[in-house]
């Protein structure tokens, strides 16, 4: 069994180390099995490749923080899409996408720039059974599943404070710094207010674009009210130009898909 577990954390995490135990435990479990596990333990970010001698188990966290690609056609799932591009010929460019990506920046769903080629939506896990030449797919988590609740106002604020606490207690547990892109709006105010009431070392902010900005002001406004370090870049269509043509930045493209 190989497992490949791809996390921005240390490796050695309960959830990495739960998932070894699953697998010793149950060495081939089926899909059902792969699925409850995943609603009832996964948490963080991460993606998970298991491959054994007769299935290959693939997952990706609540948010897809990094992608697993896979294929119905090849019977291939990777986290590099650069590796299954080489191995395969005849591969095409799917020309809609292409065109939404010229538009937009981004894919639709889950395509990618290739036919054939299709990553895992947040939240969602397969099975590739190699005898049977088939892959599996489905959520473990889903939204749109969330019942509306019938607590009150102040118990959901109170549940969502629970909620932010912890879960920044567990960023700060990684001991190491913290960077907060700041702009004028609620949610990076807030995240820098729960790690300062959670007294983190090591917090520092930043914003970028024209200095004029009313949300660069405000960020640096808030920055100093919670005496948080906060730096400010510079940012125009020079700059922008400069930066895509450097080779630190082609550097940077050719480590990612």
């Amino acid at each position: 069994m190989h497992l490949e577990f791809i996390t921005n954390v240390e490796k050695n995490t309960n959830f990495n180390i739960e998932v070894k135990e699953f697998f010793q435990s149950k060495k081939t479990p089926d899909f059902e099995t792969w699925k409850n596990f995943l609603s009832e333990r996964a948490h963080g970010t991460f993606a998970i490749i298991i491959d054994t001698k007769d299935y290959i188990y693939a997952a990706v966290d609540k948010v897809r923080k990094f992608p697993v690609f896979y294929s119905t056609k090849y019977l291939k799932v990777t986290s590099k899409l650069k590796e299954l591009l080489k191995s395969e010929n005849g591969i095409t460019i799917d020309q809609s996408q292409l065109l939404l990506t010229f538009f937009s920046g981004y894919t639709i769903g889950n395509k990618t720039l290739y036919n054939d080629i299709v990553t895992l939506d947040p939240g969602q896990c397969l099975i590739l059974n190699k005898g049977e030449k088939s892959i599996r797919v489905e959520n473990y988590f889903n939204l749109t599943g969330v019942k509306s609740s019938a607590l009150s106002s102040g118990d959901l604020k109170k549940q969502f404070k629970e909620i932010l606490i912890h879960t920044f207690e567990n960023i700060k547990n990684l001991q190491r710094p913290i960077y907060v892109p700041l702009s004028g709006g609620m949610d990076s105010r807030l995240v820098v207010s729960i790690l300062k009431e959670l007294n983190c070392r090591d917090v520092y902010s930043f914003s970028y674009g024209d200095i004029n900005n009313h949300e660069v002001k405000t960020a640096k406004r808030v920055s100093e009210k919670l005496n948080v370090e906060w730096s400010f870049f510079p940012l125009n269509n020079a700059i922008q130009r400069s930066a895509m043509l450097s080779e630190e930045f082609k550097k940077y493209l050719s480590n990612f898909d």
